[in-house]
């Protein structure tokens, strides 16, 4: 048997000890992280009346659950599915609706922790997809920036954007703006809306807003969502370029993608498909347009465009969670004005049906609202389950007809 040298004993018996403080002061560290990066807690507060209280409850507690299933402390953002394996970073056309569904919830209760949640959530959204380098300005060198659906590492001058997503995340970034009035918000809106006015008009085609910085094709739905956000931009802060540049869009569409025979707009000057989520943003420009202008037959021209968009898509709509979630919740931004209770009804019969169809075992809202499999989006995405959440949050922000007084703005289009 050996002696130990001197000196070699103590460090033998430190050496253990020292790596499990290393050890635990690592896993502390991760931990602390995780919670750093995690979401705040799922909203909660406001006492509403009636079926307010219930769409309320009913958005708190899918918040809770996307958090829950989709958010990933890893990558500090939300995978877009919940297979292993395609748990990839959720794009933009994922994400909005949960953006969307924050909002309607601080709408309907604004408490300093909605506020909050608005703003983690606003704060990352432009973190994650804001890229300097993409939107080639045309005859330029010059690339004005804007929201792309790429992952941080993949950003550049060749990424591939899309003008509408820029237009659906530019108007939940008005609405963050309105919610908190923190301003980096409506700078981030006027992000968005640059990005479609510069990089988006198809000067050398005709006109019109291209879909993507691919220039696949023109998109109504691009230039519907562009001209309700430049209209509400407009409404709040009066920069008359925001209203030239709306007034551009809306003449363009009229001239170029108006179906005269249903009063509706088209999907692109070759594609006459209809759909109800390029209706309601064009309604929100012409009440916001109304409001700021003063020119009643713009009102008039938007309540003309919503009873068309019924009697085309009324009832049971089926286009899929992620695209009549936009269709209701502008349609609800327009009854906020008017009170016309058909847009109330609409939304509300239709959450309804994904309430009673919609539902998994988990609590999760990964079907069409006929119980069918939601179209265009894998079984387990999390932009169905959100774009249902958001329907219920901005029911929950919606005073019922019964109780809304006639003539009176429960919000107003865009204040």
């Amino acid at each position: 048997m050996f002696n130990n040298p001197v000196g070699k004993t103590g460090r033998r018996r430190l050496l253990p000890a020292l790596l499990g403080t290393l050890l635990l002061a690592l896993v502390g560290s991760a931990l602390a992280a995780q919670v750093a990066n995690a979401p705040p807690p799922a909203p909660r507060g406001g006492s509403l009346p009636g079926n307010q209280q219930k769409y309320l409850q009913l958005a708190e507690q899918g918040v809770q659950n996307i958090n829950r299933y989709w958010f990933n402390s890893r990558t500090d953002w939300y995978n877009d599915r919940l297979a292993k394996g395609q748990d990839g970073k959720a794009p933009i056309w994922t994400t909005v609706h949960l953006f969307s569904a924050l909002n309607g919830i601080a709408e309907a209760a604004p408490t300093a922790a909605n506020e909050r949640a608005v703003e983690w959530f606003a704060d990352r959204a432009y973190r994650e997809y804001w890229d300097p380098q993409v939107g080639h300005i045309p005859h330029t060198r010059k690339h004005i920036g804007g929201f792309d659906p790429s992952t941080r590492e993949n950003k550049g001058p060749r990424a591939h954007a899309f003008f509408d997503d820029n237009g659906w995340l530019g108007l939940a970034f008005l609405e963050a703006f309105r919610i908190t009035r923190v301003k980096r918000y409506l700078t981030y809106a006027d992000d968005a809306f640059q990005f479609i006015a510069q990089a988006g008009w198809a000067s050398g085609d005709g006109g019109g807003v291209w879909w993507d910085t691919h220039h696949v094709s023109r998109s109504s739905e691009s230039i519907s969502s562009g001209s309700a956000l430049g209209a509400m931009l407009y409404y709040t802060t009066r920069r008359r370029s925001y209203l030239q540049t709306t007034q551009k869009f809306i003449s363009w569409a009229n001239a170029h993608i108006w179906d005269a025979k249903n009063g509706l707009y088209m999907r692109d000057v070759t594609s006459p498909i209809l759909m109800g989520y390029v209706q309601s943003p064009f309604m929100v420009a012409y009440v916001s347009l109304c409001q700021t202008t003063k020119n009643d037959t713009l009102c008039d021209k938007a309540e003309q465009l919503g009873n068309s968009a019924l009697a085309q898509f009324s009832g049971a709509l089926h286009h899929g969670p992620q695209y009549d979630a936009e269709y209701l919740h502008w349609m609800l931004e327009v009854y906020a004005h008017d009170h016309n209770a058909a847009w109330y009804k609409l939304a509300a019969d239709n959450a309804q049906r994904a309430l009673a169809n919609s539902q998994n075992k988990q609590g999760l809202f990964l079907k069409a609202w006929d119980g069918s499999r939601a179209p265009d989006a894998p079984t387990d995405s999390m932009k169905i389950d959100a774009a249902t959440v958001s329907v219920f949050a901005w029911l929950a922000a919606a005073t019922p007809p019964a109780a809304a007084p006639t003539g009176t703005p429960g919000g107003g289009v865009s204040g």
